[in-house]
């Protein structure tokens, strides 16, 4: 509802952009690690690494053609009320489809599912004992956040160098970082074959 509200009634200035923006990533901090946690929730311990893949999938394709594709040929099409209505649509049909979710078990879960199929997540304290006492991971786990970080900040700083320092529409960053957004999918697409 922002998204189509906040256009709408604020305008598209600086500060309601930034409120707009603000309150979209604050809602998406939440939502993001309660998506991982119903499918845990719903998933035996065999299928949780199928299905962890498959979010990660699905969230770096999403990610990409959003906004490496959709919202620049939306703003350089239309303008960027549109691309707001766009997205307000979007997120929209996503929680139309997350009150069509069934209550209770997944359907790859039974009743009869013992608690040992299940997977348990640790708590934050053993989790971070067991993390300090295995260098490895801390190093994978900080490497992974100063990469995602980067990234955001990358996204975020992309249609600036277009306009900036190429002199050219801002909107034509759907040209200028096509690799970048086709590299992050193949990536993606290749992560798990690799990892196995």
């Amino acid at each position: 509802m922002l998204c189509v509200a906040v256009p709408t009634y604020l305008g598209t200035g600086l500060p309601a952009l930034l409120a707009l923006v603000f309150t979209v990533r604050l809602l998406t901090q939440i939502v993001s690690p309660a998506v991982k946690t119903a499918v845990s929730v719903v998933a035996t311990a065999p299928e949780l690494a199928t299905l962890t893949t498959f979010l990660i999938l699905a969230g770096g394709i999403g990610s990409g053609v959003g906004s490496g594709v959709l919202a620049p040929l939306l703003v350089k099409l239309f303008d960027i009320r549109i691309l707001f209505y766009a997205i307000g649509l979007i997120l929209a049909l996503a929680s139309i489809r997350a009150f069509a979710l069934p209550l209770g078990h997944g359907p790859g879960v039974s009743e009869e599912a013992s608690a040992s199929e299940r997977p348990v997540a640790p708590g934050l304290w053993s989790m971070t004992g067991w993390i300090l006492d295995n260098p490895a991971v801390s190093t994978i786990i900080l490497s992974g956040a100063i990469v995602a970080v980067m990234a955001d900040v990358s996204d975020t700083l992309q249609p600036v160098y277009v306009r900036s320092v190429l002199g050219t529409d801002p909107a034509n960053t759907i040209y200028v970082f096509a690799p970048g957004a086709i590299g992050s999918l193949l990536g993606t697409v290749l992560a798990p074959f690799l990892i196995r």
